[in-house]
């Protein structure tokens, strides 16, 4: 029984069964139509844009699942069963990868936030690193709220204006 264990998406450590989870830098290489389960936090849920970001310690991504409906809020560790529907490209990062027939469940595990990237207006993540938590000491110069709930700010800081 623990044999097949393995096969169906558990790892066996000590007679004991854990379920297996892929990172989300493993999307790279896992073939699109292949069944996925990750494990991360909840960075930001985009209620209006029904999809929420999830980061685990390699990478982060987009969840097209409505964070009300699933009942996730910025903090959460959860687990996502999906499908990947779209193949990886290296200039888009882990948003080329795109989820489809997603299923979300809390977790019992309590999973620190990562730790945020330190990151400026001159040194942005780029699209690869799309959704991935970062931290920033800026000024707002101007900001407003747009038809779907979404805040727009213009930020400026030392670097670059």
């Amino acid at each position: 029984m623990l044999a097949g264990a393995a096969a169906a998406g558990f790892l066996v450590w000590r007679g004991v069964l854990f379920p297996r989870y892929d990172s989300i830098k493993d999307l790279e290489e896992v073939a699109v139509q292949a069944p996925v389960r990750l494990l991360g936090v909840v960075t930001y849920a985009d209620g209006p844009g029904k999809r929420f970001w999830l980061q685990d310690q390699t990478e982060a991504i987009a969840v097209p699942a409505d964070p009300a409906a699933a009942g996730v809020s910025v903090g959460e560790t959860v687990v996502v069963d999906a499908v990947k529907s779209a193949p990886y490209k290296a200039a888009d990062g882990s948003g080329s990868v795109h989820l489809q027939n997603v299923g979300v469940h809390q977790s019992l595990l309590n999973t620190k936030m990562p730790q945020p990237l330190a990151a400026s207006l001159g040194n942005f993540p780029s699209a690869d690193k799309n959704g991935t938590l970062v931290q920033m000491t800026v000024i707002v110069r101007d900001a407003y709220q747009d038809g779907d709930g979404r805040a727009h700010l213009e930020i400026s800081d030392n670097e670059q204006k």
